[in-house]
């Protein structure tokens, strides 16, 4: 799988596997004799050649990236490879054995997967600030002892809790008393029955100086992907004002 080629020390092709010919997209007979520069131009690849005559030494490069100028439509291409001086008995280099193995899939597929990374990124910090800034309250509680799973800064500014609602926390530790019992029976509601349950203009007294508010809360069942309930979604909207009103 590996393309291999013979150079002479003015790199002219002296023989070469039909895996380079392949990958090169030119045949044998196109390669043999002709100067790996003159088919492939490249000002940085061929100082490196001259280099490695002139000194002897080895090199190797990873995902070193190279483009066709007489095959544009390939763009640019990704290039696992090593070019080894062979010496004669006197020390001088009398070839080049030039291996590549071509990785540009892998590269395209890994810069693709960033690029994905990145953008979900994004959707996130997006999604967060969306979030947080909302004037609803939004909470997510999972499990059999329904722990918060996620809560934004509107659901933590909520009256009557005694501990600032965080992921990990159950109901039951936020609340107190008649509020975390008539929470987690909605809760468990919106579980057991599989629909969204709704409380409108629910009265909520844990406010100073005995001054009540009101909200309208939404239980709703969000299912795994067997369709089965996972969470439930608890939203909340200070109608206070609205009540007043009326």
């Amino acid at each position: 799988h590996a393309n291999l080629a013979y150079l002479d020390p003015q790199f002219n092709f002296l023989a070469v596997n039909s895996a380079y010919c392949q990958q090169s997209g030119h045949s044998r007979e196109e390669l043999l004799g002709r100067n790996h520069f003159e088919l492939f131009p490249n000002p940085e690849n061929q100082e490196i050649f001259q280099r490695v005559r002139d000194t002897g030494e080895a090199v190797s490069f990873r995902a070193k990236p190279f483009e066709f100028l007489d095959q544009p439509e390939r763009g640019v291409t990704y290039w696992d490879w090593t070019l080894v001086p062979v010496k004669g008995t006197d020390g001088q280099v009398q070839g080049l054995v030039f291996s590549l193995l071509d990785v540009t899939e892998q590269i395209r597929r890994a810069g693709e997967r960033e690029r994905l990374l990145q953008e979900n990124r994004a959707q996130r910090e997006f999604l967060e600030h969306l979030l947080q800034s909302a004037p609803v309250g939004v909470a997510v509680v999972k499990g059999e002892d329904h722990r918060f799973e996620l809560v934004n800064s509107t659901y933590q500014s909520t009256p009557g809790t005694r501990e600032v609602p965080g992921p990990g926390r159950a109901v039951a530790e936020i609340f107190d008393g008649e509020t975390a019992r008539k929470t987690e029976q909605l809760v468990e509601r919106a579980f057991q029955r599989n629909e969204t349950i709704s409380v409108r203009e629910e009265r909520n007294s844990a406010e100073p100086e005995g001054a009540p508010t009101f909200w309208d809360v939404d239980y709703v069942p969000m299912h795994d992907d067997a369709g089965e309930v996972e969470r439930v979604l608890i939203l909340t909207h200070d109608v206070t004002e609205q009540v007043r009103a009326e």
